[in-house]
């Protein structure tokens, strides 16, 4: 968890674009990402586990959007503006992100 919530604010905060959005070479990402946390004793192979390599994890290349993504893109950079100003945890931020798009989820599925 604490990976993911400092990939999005870092890769958005240098880009201005959300990650969820941005097609990527997995290979390439693995390798990067191997790469920057290498003074910490992660390897390749393990980063390579950890997104796809455990038999035990089915993973997909989308989250399912439904028929909103625009919406769901501009509730989270409305509320990630209060992380930034300090108005917010970065915690309190996720959650609140998370209840406002599985609503809009749950809303799309019962048009």
């Amino acid at each position: 968890m604490i990976l993911a919530q400092e990939y999005v604010s870092d890769y958005t905060l240098s880009t201005g674009a959300l990650p969820m959005y941005t097609k990527v070479n997995k290979d390439k990402y693995y390798e990067d990402l191997a790469n920057a946390l290498k003074d910490d004793g992660i390897t390749l192979e393990q980063v390579t586990y950890l997104f796809g390599g455990d038999p035990n994890v089915i993973n997909v290349e989308e989250k399912p959007v439904l028929g909103a993504p625009q919406e769901y893109e501009s509730t989270f950079l409305d509320i990630i503006s209060q992380y930034y100003t300090g108005a917010k945890t970065v915690d309190e931020v996720l959650n609140e992100v998370k209840e406002k798009v599985d609503a809009a989820i749950e809303e799309q599925k019962n048009q």
